[in-house]
């Protein structure tokens, strides 16, 4: 499983996403305001920040939170099944 997390540095919200994420393998940070970031953003259709996806090794996306700072518990239970 691959965690992708999408920022800005002057996004609110974005230093608690971070903190959800910080620690998990697989983990892949993207900056909205960087073209390599809006580049994987729009791959998949990522348009607020923050925003999580989690990726499975098919590339499909298993779970999201799209504007929103993920659950670490949620996030950690969806990374061990």
């Amino acid at each position: 499983m691959e965690i992708k997390l999408f920022m800005r540095d002057n996004c609110p919200d974005c230093p608690a996403a971070m903190a959800a994420c910080r620690g998990f393998e697989g983990l892949s940070v993207f900056d909205l305001t960087h073209f390599d970031g809006m580049a994987e953003a729009a791959l998949h259709e990522v348009v607020d920040a923050p925003s999580v996806l989690v990726i499975d090794s098919g590339g499909r996306e298993v779970a999201a939170w799209r504007g929103a700072v993920p659950d670490r518990e949620r996030l950690r239970a969806l990374l061990v099944n």
